[in-house]
């Protein structure tokens, strides 16, 4: 059978230990919280940060937020050695810094979070776009020049964004990634033309 082997691990086995990469030192990183203003948002939107971002707008008070927020984590383990990074942004206000705070450290969020700094959130949706009318779940995967890769109002799709993903990471030590979705692309392209 071909395949990752981790997938038939028995339960309880542990985490898959490798060079550079372990699920347990990740978890263990320290939950951090910081205030974002506009100008922290409109540098998100721009990503200077020569990775791959994921940046989820979610709420505490956000049911399919709270759902889709496992799938986000486990991106963020999952592609730890890959040019990418995974920054939450809670719509909260500033005085519910500490429910937000709890919900991160429930989920072991040790990405990049941030919780809106102001009492006024029009301005900050703005700053980092501004076609969005503030609804929440909003996810946005954004290139390497801040281009938008994939975006969504409402749950995401984790499926799509982990192939957007791939779609766009260089080819690195996993040689043939790129090529394998060139080719994908250039069937799909084949089979709408018919």
């Amino acid at each position: 059978m071909i395949g990752c082997v981790t997938k038939w691990r028995p339960p309880g086995s542990g985490p898959v230990e490798k060079e550079g990469y372990s699920a347990t030192k990740f978890d263990q990183q320290p939950v951090v919280l910081q205030p974002a203003n506009a100008e922290t948002l409109q540098a998100l939107r721009k990503n200077g940060t020569g990775k791959f971002l994921v940046v989820n707008f979610w709420a505490t008070w956000c049911q399919p937020c709270q759902e889709e927020f496992p799938d986000l984590e486990d991106m963020a383990r999952m592609y730890q050695k890959r040019p990418f990074e995974l920054v939450t942004v809670s719509i909260n206000y500033p005085d519910e810094r500490n429910a937000v705070q709890k919900f991160l450290e429930e989920q072991r969020a040790v990405t990049r979070n941030y919780i809106f700094g102001g009492m006024d959130p029009y301005p900050l949706f703005a700053a980092f776009d501004k076609t969005w009318n503030g609804g929440v779940p909003f996810t946005m995967v954004l290139g390497l020049n801040g281009e938008v890769l994939y975006q969504s109002t409402g749950s995401i799709d984790a499926l799509e964004i982990r192939r957007t993903l791939l779609r766009n990471f260089p080819d690195d030590e996993y040689i043939g990634v790129q090529e394998y979705f060139r080719k994908c692309q250039a069937e799909a392209e084949a089979r709408a033309r018919k």
